[in-house]
């Protein structure tokens, strides 16, 4: 293993959060534990003249062990990169006792490493061989316990500025924060102007999808494409935004619009969850007039009167013909259009009108008639399998268990003859040479059988894999390759279960994926042959 030392710091935004205790704060920080690491290690003989890596989690919870710089610190002990783990105390390596404990007591002394905590005065390398003490243990249930504490004091203290009227969370498009009050909204003179023109143009008779469309149009940057600017100081997003429908009537749907703070819309589910859940909108913390509004009152519930109202419908059973058909370009899911004939079209079309994608467009009868075309074919090589499947005519597990146990009955026995060995040895009634010589032996033959054991269990192991293989193709074969001949409308049931995704291109190409394509290993090339043939039946 490298003699190198890793350098472990670490704050959180909550250290900083409530401000009591400035030079605890202070205290802290990554320059004040840099400094006081740096310290150490000039005074420790034994630690000055190796090398050191810093790793630094930068605003995480000591709660949580998945932070970056430490996951990547302990994949860096496991490959022995890394030798001597040093923090400045227990609660900068983690505030969870149980976890803290673990790394402490078990990983680390069995991979070797040695952990310092330079206010804490504990050195692992005075331990060897022993627990740390109870002095460890009661320190780290204490940062435990003080950690909880001050999320409870976060949390409390978070909801006496929503009772207030602060703001608390990330400001909503068309808004930013005060410099001077950071728990204070301020118009946004980029994005407010795109919220009051939404607001209008509902209210003037346009649909949302007409309002995205528009904005589309001139480029205007979605919400999210919004927050990329901002966050990456005007680095554009990597993935293609554009707004839609929904993007639309989310902001038509915020009250806070109206200069009204709204908080406590969504609640953690417990203390240190990671998800959140709605809250119910009576027990919403709403506060008028705590910033200005980008619309009226009156204008805000024009414009939620404008929307068209959508009737709720019983829900149906599941039309897997509706979640198959996907545009090859955007990735989009194709809309239906209904009237004499069902077509089937791209929605980008709706918000960006130069998309390429509005030249798709098809009858679904007819993509259907050619679907079946091509499902026809995967039944008759299904059927083709069906016949060559073997059935497995002896179940070997019984014979593989028996071996591993055959095996390990004779490892004991080698164990059990070494003992003896030992016996004799001491007794009398074996020479040393004659000990030595025929505990070798042993030792050689316990070595083979250890390797004979990894054989087999490799191979048991094998065994199982194929075995389910074997058995997912037999139920997949069972619901698809059946003898009897099936009606139409069975057929185009059964196919549009089997069917994954339709991918459909500009210039004719279409993509099936069927969900059962992986049991025609080997036969790929034989099948792409013979829809060939039918190739040319798609029409877009």
């Amino acid at each position: 293993m490298d003699q190198h030392i890793g350098v472990y710091l670490r704050v959180s935004l909550e250290d900083f959060d409530l401000k009591e205790n400035r030079s605890k704060d202070e205290s802290n920080s990554i320059f004040a534990q840099r400094k006081l690491i740096e310290k150490y290690l000039a005074e420790d003989h034994s630690l000055r003249d190796l090398p050191y890596t810093e790793f630094v989690d930068d605003g995480f919870t000591g709660t949580n062990f998945e932070r970056p710089a430490f996951q990547n610190m302990i994949e860096k002990i496991k490959t022995g990169k890394i030798s001597c783990v040093i923090v400045k105390d227990l609660s900068r390596f983690g505030r969870n006792y149980l976890e803290v404990g673990d790394y402490l007591e078990h990983l680390f002394p069995f991979l070797g490493i040695r952990f310092i905590a330079v206010n804490d005065n504990y050195d692992s390398r005075d331990y060897a061989g022993a627990n740390a003490g109870i002095d460890i243990a009661f320190k780290n249930i204490l940062h435990d316990y003080y950690s909880r504490d001050l999320s409870i004091k976060v949390r409390s203290a978070q909801q006496s500025r929503m009772k207030t009227g602060k703001y608390v969370n990330v400001p909503p498009y068309g808004y930013k924060r005060d410099p001077g009050d950071k728990h204070h909204l301020l118009p946004d003179p980029d994005t407010a102007p795109v919220v009051r023109r939404i607001f209008q143009m509902i209210i003037d008779g346009s649909s949302t999808a007409q309002v995205a469309a528009a904005l589309n149009q001139e480029g205007i940057p979605t919400p999210l494409l919004a927050k990329g600017i901002r966050r990456k100081k005007g680095m554009l997003c990597e993935k293609p935004l554009m707004w839609t429908h929904t993007a639309v009537l989310s902001i038509l749907g915020n009250y806070k619009y109206t200069g009204a703070m709204v908080n406590h819309s969504r609640e953690s589910t417990t203390l240190r969850a990671r998800s959140q859940r709605k809250v119910p909108e009576k027990d919403w913390i709403i506060n008028e007039g705590m910033h200005e509004g980008l619309v009226s009152h009156e204008e805000y519930n024009l414009a939620r009167q404008a929307l068209r109202k959508v009737n709720n419908y019983s829900r149906k059973d599941m039309d897997f013909s509706k979640s198959v058909y996907y545009c090859g370009h955007c990735g989009r899911r194709l809309r239906r259009t209904y009237g004499k004939t069902t077509y089937l079209s791209c929605q980008t079309v709706m918000y960006q009108k130069e998309a390429e994608c509005g030249k798709i467009r098809l009858t679904l009868p007819e993509m259907e008639e050619t679907m079946l075309d091509s499902f026809r074919i995967q039944l008759c090589f299904l059927r083709k399998l069906k016949k060559e499947q073997k059935t497995e005519k002896q179940d070997l597990d019984r014979v593989f268990i028996r071996k591993m146990a055959d095996i390990k009955q004779q490892m004991e026995a080698c164990n059990a003859r070494k003992m003896q060995l030992y016996t004799e040895y001491r007794t009398g009634y074996l020479s040393r040479d004659g000990f030595i010589f025929q505990k070798t032996e042993q030792t050689k033959e316990t070595d083979r059988l250890a390797a004979m054991m990894e054989e087999t269990k490799a191979a048991y192991e094998k065994y199982q894999q194929e075995k389910s293989e074997r058995q997912e193709k037999q139920e997949v074969l069972g619901r698809y390759a059946l003898e009897e001949e099936l009606t139409r409308d069975k057929m185009l049931k059964l196919m549009y279960q089997g069917v994954d995704k339709v991918l459909v291109y500009v210039d004719g190409t279409v993509d099936i994926t069927w969900k059962f394509q992986d049991v025609f290993a080997g036969m790929t090339e034989e099948i792409a042959d013979k829809e060939e043939d039918i190739a040319g039946k798609w029409a877009v």
